[in-house]
């Protein structure tokens, strides 16, 4: 049975191995004797830069989303200090006779 780390990686792996041949595809067939309106190597180069671009797309709402969070956690941290209660149990304190 596949766990979740390795499915992880197989799916990042075979994320990279898209992008990498859309780019790749892409760099090729840029220049390439186009014929006409209804040339299947434009439309090819035109679902591989709509991939890249949904890719980036997601990949940055991803990253604002993590600052998102990042940055409540880190406003939320001293805030749960404060909340703490004082006890002597709280702060360690040894009572000995």
């Amino acid at each position: 049975m596949i766990k979740a780390k390795q499915l992880s990686a197989v799916l990042a792996l075979l994320l990279a191995f898209v992008m990498l041949f859309s780019v790749l595809y892409i760099a090729l067939e840029a220049d390439h004797d186009c014929c006409g309106e209804d040339c299947v190597i434009c439309v090819q180069l035109q679902v591989c830069e709509s991939l890249l671009r949904n890719l980036f797309a997601a990949a940055a709402l991803l990253l604002a989303l993590w600052s998102f969070c990042a940055v409540i956690l880190a406003a939320a941290e001293p805030v749960s200090r404060i909340a703490r209660p004082h006890t002597l149990i709280a702060l360690k304190v040894k009572l000995s006779d």
